[in-house]
């Protein structure tokens, strides 16, 4: 639902929505703030007989939706093994996205 109604608002890219105004989005979804993530980095690395190696950079991002100002913002980076948390690219994003 959601893609379909920024679709029909002509946001039908990531950076289309990244670039806009973020009370548009406010007033899209009834929403006060916008959390933005930009993928800064993402790196994989295979080495034979070892496990694979994935590095993130992130940076998270809320803007209001009443003024378009900036909130907050938090870089994040991690480095983890796909194979010690046992999800490959499913587990890397969870271990990613969990509290440290």
């Amino acid at each position: 639902m959601v893609k379909s109604v920024l679709s029909d608002d002509g946001l039908s890219d990531a950076n289309l929505v990244h670039a806009g105004d973020p009370r548009r989005l406010g007033e899209l979804f009834g929403a006060d703030a916008v959390m933005y993530i930009s993928i800064e980095r993402w790196d994989a690395r295979y080495a034979v007989l070892s496990t694979a190696r994935h590095g993130f950079e992130l940076t998270y991002t809320i803007k209001s939706a009443h003024t378009g100002q900036e909130l907050w913002k938090q870089p994040s980076a991690r480095c983890v093994s796909a194979s010690a948390n046992g999800g490959g690219i499913a587990g890397c994003l969870q271990m990613l996205l969990s509290p440290r």
